[in-house]
């Protein structure tokens, strides 16, 4: 499918925070502001002369602005008034910060119970996001014939995801596909949409034939029985031929032939009748290297014996994936491809090939992958000691096969390579010649694949299907996260938050998702469990490898990263103390003015900051030795140093389903080398944030249904940190409180960390503060890329600038004066700015301006509709 022309638009939005205050009292409680939460310690001086030098300061007190972090109810109108929601603000995202001077307060608007650590003297901060999208499924008449190819490799009994085992994501995921599909039947069969399950180890089993069912009493459709690692079909045929089966998982990976008995499905059913219907592969591999067969038109069954078969075989200890059961498989792939096509020539639409994979390694992704995704990936193997380009074999061997059929060749020998006892080898292998099999003029595009969805996580399953059938229903969204750059992970919000001047990050608390606080524990005991032998890294978890690849993909350390993780261990910045609880999930190293890591020694691409340089830097105190590694540090290019929180885990998936992985959050804190003040970073995929999704379906009879999801439990996505007084600034503080303190002593003690306002007050800032007097804002700049077919950012057709009024005539090349023109209306329906709430990321655009939607669109204005599934009318 072509992609339409992005238009994007870089979106940014400085809020104006709850201002939070800590004073200074110097004068009594009736001539300070009155603010709305206040923490007071100490007794207020009975003496309103606050501006004599001489006037003792008596108490502090901490000050905070209106809470707003449960404004996004009203802003997306969650139907606590008159019970409706609307689409009116789909594809915007709502964002607030605000800062809490007690516990009760904070607890109160929603922060997890016990994120404050010291209330009595710092300040905890939240940055929330929430959003809103809408999904419109317009309904065509026509059925679809979807056919899942699923594996059944014994991995998917033993490996586990939270407790839970990979088979039980797959089948929960088909499960959800497959109630989806078959509610599209709604109480008509006239054109029905059907569905099929094929699954795959060294044996292929169709579970469930091409047929329309009904599911069991609980609404499943196949079960997973982790005892006898058996999946079993419960649905109920309703319309269709042949007989379900239940399947063992067993070892092999035989993805060829399961494409190919797919392919037998489909051709069977197009050639029954293909007017008006769609033939759709679903296809989803794991990590294991699939095996495949010399007969690519018709594979066989494995029976054991292996000869005619390729690539890594049960029981014969063979390793390493080479290109020759991996060609096999692409060009059987576009065998079936041909024999759909074909049999849904008369009225049908072409063959359609969706793919994901679990975790899976270079060599299966790339099998996997699209065209365009193989073009841009590398595939490489050692062979014989040596580094080999499997991906310019491949080539190599798809020209000489194009060449073969071209001269009308039966057969072709072709030079690949194959798994063997001691890992990848090069070998001859015959293969059967297909005419037209590949494009003479393009004979390399061996990928059949129209779109490839990476599953990093067993319960990403959900989403890659539920995302496939978003494709195979022409489902358009109104959204803030664009697909394919969610897909590619550079579809981010980010905020950044200038600490006050007297402050410092005392805590991250962590990422608050519904009541949940997750606070990076886990990473640190992956961490630490995982080096606890550095020179031995076979013991590893899943959950450190994640975390590896996550650097590796924003900094390409390579083998270094464990390096620099396990610096992070041996200074005590990752530790988990399973006795306690206590743990440590920071890493830190050096960056430049662009944020870049500063190379280290040695040649090192990174120069790793130890603790006690931190404290140093944000002292301004350092001993000799620790200043002479800040001091070339500095000579390095380093202007701060970066303190990085790593977290692992998963989170709900708003838009498609499926989850997002929190090793891809990048929380840090950084610590600037000159002004010693710090800014705390956040980094979030655009997926990640909660929405208020509506799901509307217009039917093909012209009545139409909303549904909402999950709207009674939402709640925004909230990073959480604490921020304290730095020493000198607690100095002045108790000193305050002691009531032995002068004006002059504690104007002092505050330096250039103290400002006045405007009633005298001597005060620090909990955060930042831009400008002065009624205009001063503490501000969190929230930054992110408008998805490229998001109505809220991106218009249809161009608007005019300007109209010029009835009756004028204009000289040639003169430029119109304002009396000219016609009165504007193009401001109509924009956002005003408020002092009071957040404002949403998203400008409103006038209903005049179409919006620009994928493939066609169906409405141009909000729907509002009550939140149960209510037609819309006829």
């Amino acid at each position: 499918m072509a992609r339409s022309i992005r238009h994007l638009a870089r979106i940014v939005l400085a809020l104006g925070m709850a201002a939070t205050l800590f004073f200074v009292a110097g004068a009594p409680a009736s001539a300070r502001p009155n603010p709305s939460s206040a923490t007071q310690n100490g007794t207020s001086s009975p003496n309103n002369s606050q501006n004599e030098s001489d006037a003792a300061i008596t108490g502090t007190t901490k000050l905070t602005d209106p809470d707003t972090a449960s404004a996004w109810k009203d802003f997306l109108g969650a139907g606590e008034q008159d019970g409706t929601y609307s689409t009116e603000h789909a594809g915007r995202i709502w964002v607030d910060a605000s800062v809490y001077s007690d516990a009760a307060s904070a607890e109160a608007a929603g922060v997890a119970a016990n994120s404050f650590k010291d209330p009595e003297n710092d300040f905890l901060v939240s940055i929330s996001a929430i959003a809103q999208t809408a999904s419109v499924h317009q309904q065509d008449g026509g059925g679809h014939d979807v056919v899942f190819v699923v594996s059944l490799n014994s991995v998917l009994g033993s490996m586990t995801y939270a407790e839970r085992p990979y088979a039980d994501y797959v089948v929960s995921a088909l499960n959800s596909a497959i109630g989806r599909l078959m509610a599209e039947n709604g109480d008509s069969n006239a054109n029905p949409t059907r569905v099929a399950v094929v699954g795959y180890s060294s044996e292929v089993t169709a579970l469930m034939p091409l047929a329309t069912y009904r599911p069991a009493h609980d609404g499943t459709y196949l079960s997973y029985d982790a005892s006898s690692r058996t999946i079993n079909v419960t649905a109920s045929m309703v319309d269709g031929a042949g007989t379900t089966a239940s399947a063992h998982l067993t070892g092999g990976s035989y993805l060829q032939r399961g494409i190919y008995l797919a392919g037998d499905m489909l051709s069977e059913a197009g050639m029954a009748g293909a007017q008006d219907r769609s033939p759709e592969l679903i296809i989803m591999g794991v990590e294991n290297p699939p095996m495949a067969s010399t007969n690519i038109e018709h594979p066989p069954a494995y029976t054991g014996e292996t000869t005619g078969f390729l690539g890594p075989l049960p029981g014969t200890r063979e390793t390493g994936y080479g290109t020759d059961s991996m060609l096999a498989t692409m060009l059987t792939m576009r065998s079936v491809q041909q024999r759909v096509d074909d049999a849904y020539a008369q009225g049908g639409d072409r063959l359609t090939v969706y793919t994901t994979g679990i975790d899976t390694t270079d060599a299966v992704a790339y099998l996997l992958d699209t065209a365009d995704g193989q073009a841009e990936r590398d595939l490489a193997a050692t062979v014989g000691g040596r580094s080999v380009d499997l991906k310019e074999n491949l080539a190599q061997a798809a020209r000489a096969y194009a060449q073969a059929a071209g001269q009308g060749d039966s057969a072709v020998t072709l030079e690949l390579y194959g798994s063997s006892g001691s890992g990848i080898v090069a070998e001859p292998v015959e293969l059967p010649v297909i005419k037209g099999l590949l494009d003479e003029g393009d004979p390399v595009i061996l990928s059949s694949v129209h779109r490839y969805y990476s599953s990093r996580s067993a319960s990403a399953v959900n989403w890659a299907f539920a995302s496939a059938l978003d494709e195979v229903f022409d489902v358009r969204y109104t959204s803030p996260v664009d697909a394919d750059d969610a897909l590619a992970g550079s579809d981010r919000i980010e905020a950044h938050s200038a600490v006050g001047a007297g402050m410092e990050v005392a805590s991250i608390a962590g990422v608050q998702y519904g009541d949940t606080l997750l606070t990076g524990s886990l990473a640190a005991q992956a961490i630490q469990i995982s080096l606890q032998d550095p020179s031995d890294l076979t013991g590893a978890t899943h959950e450190f490898d994640y975390l590896i690849n996550s650097i590796n993909e924003r900094y390409h350390l390579g083998y270094d990263a464990y390096n620099l993780f396990y610096e992070a261990m041996a200074d005590g910045q990752v530790s988990y103390d399973a006795a306690s609880g206590a743990f440590s999930n920071r890493v830190s190293w050096y960056i430049d003015a662009d944020h870049h890591m500063v190379a280290g020694d040695n040649g090192l691409p990174y120069r790793f900051a130890t603790q006690r340089e931190i404290d140093a830097i944000a002292t301004g105190s350092a001993d000799a030795r620790t200043q002479e590694r800040i001091d070339r540090a500095r000579a390095a290019g380093a202007t701060a140093v970066c303190e990085t929180y790593l977290y692992i885990g998963n989170l709900p998936n708003f838009y498609t389903g499926g989850d997002v992985a929190l090793y891809d959050f990048y929380i840090a804190v950084e610590t600037d080398l000159d002004s010693h003040g710090q800014t705390v970073y956040l980094s979030i995929p655009a997926d990640a944030v909660p929405a208020l999704r509506t799901d509307i379906t217009l039917h093909a009879d012209g009545g139409a249904t909303m549904s909402i999801d999950g709207a009674d439990a939402l709640n925004p996505l909230r990073l959480v940190f604490e921020v304290a007084p730095r020493p000198e600034v607690r100095e002045a503080i108790e000193r305050a409180r002691s009531g032995e303190a002068t004006r002059d002593e504690i104007e002092a003690a505050l330096g250039a960390a103290g400002y006045e306002d405007a009633t005298g007050n001597l005060a620090v800032t909990a955060l930042s503060v831009e400008g002065s007097g009624d205009g001063a804002q503490a501000k969190t700049v929230v930054t992110g890329t408008a998805a490229s077919d998001n109505s809220a950012y991106v218009l249809a057709q161009n608007q005019p600038l300007y109209t010029i009024a009835p009756g004028v005539q204009l000289p040639a090349g003169s430029p119109p004066h304002r009396a000219t023109l016609c009165r504007s209306r193009a401001r109509r329906g924009r956002a005003k700015r408020s002092t009071t709430r957040p404002l949403p990321i998203a400008p409103t655009f006038p209903a005049a301006m179409e919006p620009r939607r994928r493939k066609h669109s169906t409405r141009s204005t909000p729907i509002k509709l009550p939140k149960r599934s209510t037609p819309l009318g006829t």
